[in-house]
C-alpha cells in the first residue's frame, strides 16, 4: 500500500504506526448518520479491511446528516452505498458490507476483527455486540447522538466496564415484552406488540415506509388495544414505535465519530513505543455537550456484579412461592438489561418462552407445546425449582444468555 497517502498523519505516529493502522481490521456496525462519519474516518486512515454491519434503508430524512447519500440512492442499503462511497475515497482498503442485523453476522467474521465498533440506534443490537465483545475479548467501541449531546465509551475487556456495567442502557420503564403482551398500558405498548407478531409471521422487521405493512401493524395493534379497552392507536403510533427517531445533526456526529476514532487509534497504537512517545492517554467514557462546546471524560469503573463482564452465574433470592411468571419479572430487574424475548431453560428443558403469547401466529410452537408452558408461568417455584437450581435465562431477541442460580428466602 502506498504511504505516500498518508505522509502528513505518518508524520505523527511514523511507519510503523501506519502499518498497525493499515493491518488492523473493523467490524462497525451502524452506517447512519455518526457511522458515515466514522466509515470516511477509517478509510481515509487507511484501517486495512472494514466490514459495514446495517440493515437499515436510507431515507430522505437522513439526507441532512449521513454525506454518503443522496437523492437518487433513497430506498437502497444504507450499508452497501456507505461501502461502495468508501472504496471511492481510498481504493487501496477492503471494504464489505452485510444489509442484515448484526445477530446474524458469522462467528467466524465476529472473530477476525480485530476492533468492534458501534454507532447503533437500537439497545438490543448494542448489548447483544457487548456481549460477544466480551465473549470474544474484542476491545469495543460504542458511541451516541442525540440532538446537541453524544458519547463515546471505550470497553476493554476484563480492564474497562462493558455498557451494561454502569446501568447506561437501561430506561427506567423497560419491562420484558411480556408486560406490553400481556399488561399493555399505552397506545404505543400495542403498537410494540404489533410490530412483534409482524417479526414472527413475516420473519422481517416491518418497513416503516411501506403502507401494506403500516396497515397489518395498524390492524394487529388495534385488536390488541380492543382487549383492554386502549384507544388511540394511530399510523403515527405505528410509525414512531418502528423508528425511534430522535433529534440529530452532523455538527454533533461528526464530532462524536471524530473522537471515537481518535481513541481506536490510541488503542491500535497502545503498548508500544510510539504511544509512549506520543503520551497518548485512553479514556472510557467522553460525554459532549454542543450547547456550551462542553466535553469531559468520566473515568467510569467496572461492576463486579455485572452479568455481562464480571460475574459467571448471577444469584437470585425468591420465595419459592411465587409463580414463575414472578420470577422472569424478577430477573428483569436483577439483570437490569434488555430483554427483549426470554427463554428459560433447565437441564435442556424450556420452562418459560415468551414466544407463546404469540401463539396464533407462531407454528413452531405446537398446542400441547404452548399449554404445558402456559401452566407453567402459574406454577409455585417449588414445584419447578429445586433450591440451587441453575438455569440458563436467553433472550431469543438478541441472543444474549445468562446462567442464574436459584436460592429460596
Amino acid at each position: 500500500m502506498s504511504q505516500e497517502r498518508y505522509d502528513r498523519q505518518v508524520r505523527i505516529w511514523g511507519t510503523e504506526g501506519q502499518k498497525k493502522i493499515n493491518n488492523t481490521k473493523i467490524l462497525l456496525v451502524g452506517a447512519g448518520g455518526t457511522g458515515c462519519e466514522i466509515i470516511k474516518n477509517l478509510t481515509l486512515l487507511g484501517f486495512g479491511e472494514i466490514h459495514v454491519v446495517d440493515l437499515d434503508i436510507i431515507e430522505i430524512s437522513n439526507l441532512n446528516r449521513q454525506f454518503f447519500f443522496y437523492d437518487d440512492v433513497v430506498g437502497k442499503y444504507k450499508a452497501e452505498v456507505a461501502v461502495e462511497k468508501a472504496r471511492i475515497l481510498n481504493p487501496n482498503i477492503k471494504l464489505f458490507n452485510y444489509n442484515e442485523k448484526v445477530q446474524n453476522i458469522s462467528q467466524d467474521i465476529l472473530i477476525s476483527c480485530d476492533y468492534y465498533i458501534s454507532a447503533l440506534d437500537n439497545i438490543s443490537a448494542r448489548l447483544f455486540l457487548n456481549q460477544k465483545a466480551i465473549e470474544l475479548d474484542k476491545p469495543l467501541l460504542d458511541c451516541g447522538t442525540e440532538g446537541f449531546l453524544g458519547h463515546v465509551q471505550v470497553v476493554i475487556p476484563k480492564k474497562t466496564p462493558c455498557l451494561v456495567c454502569q446501568d447506561l442502557w437501561v430506561h427506567p420503564e423497560m419491562n420484558f415484552k411480556c408486560t406490553y403482551a400481556i399488561y399493555p398500558r399505552t397506545p404505543l405498548d400495542c403498537a410494540l406488540e404489533a410490530r412483534d407478531k409482524f417479526y414472527i409471521e413475516k420473519n422481517r422487521l416491518p418497513d416503516s415506509d411501506n403502507e401494506d405493512d403500516i396497515k397489518i401493524l395498524l390492524k394487529l395493534a388495534r385488536e390488541h388495544a380492543e382487549k383492554f379497552n386502549i384507544i388511540g392507536i394511530d399510523t403515527e403510533i405505528i410509525k414512531d414505535s418502528l423508528k425511534g427517531t430522535v433529534e440529530s445533526i452532523i455538527t454533533t456526529n461528526s464530532i462524536i465519530g471524530s473522537v471515537l476514532v481518535n481513541e481506536l487509534v490510541k488503542l491500535v497504537l497502545h503498548n508500544s513505543e510510539i504511544s509512549e512517545k506520543l503520551e497518548l492517554q485512553i479514556i472510557n467514557f467522553f460525554q459532549f455537550q454542543g450547547k456550551t462546546e462542553t466535553g469531559w471524560t468520566i473515568p467510569l469503573k467496572r461492576n463486579k456484579n455485572c452479568p455481562v463482564c464480571s460475574i459467571d452465574q448471577v444469584k437470585i433470592s425468591v420465595d419459592k412461592e411465587i409463580p414463575l411468571i414472578q420470577l422472569v419479572q424478577k430477573l428483569n430487574r436483577q439483570i437490569n438489561t434488555f430483554i427483549g424475548l426470554p427463554l428459560l431453560i433447565k437441564n435442556n428443558t424450556i420452562i418459560f418462552r415468551e414466544k407463546i403469547h404469540l401463539n396464533d401466529i407462531d407454528s413452531k410452537i405446537t398446542k400441547d407445546e404452548y399449554k404445558r408452558l402456559l401452566d407453567l408461568e402459574t406454577k409455585s417455584l417449588s414445584d419447578i425449582l429445586k433450591e440451587s437450581d441453575s438455569i440458563l435465562l436467553k433472550d431469543e431477541s438478541t441472543g444474549m444468555k445468562f446462567k442464574i442460580k436459584i436460592q429460596y428466602n
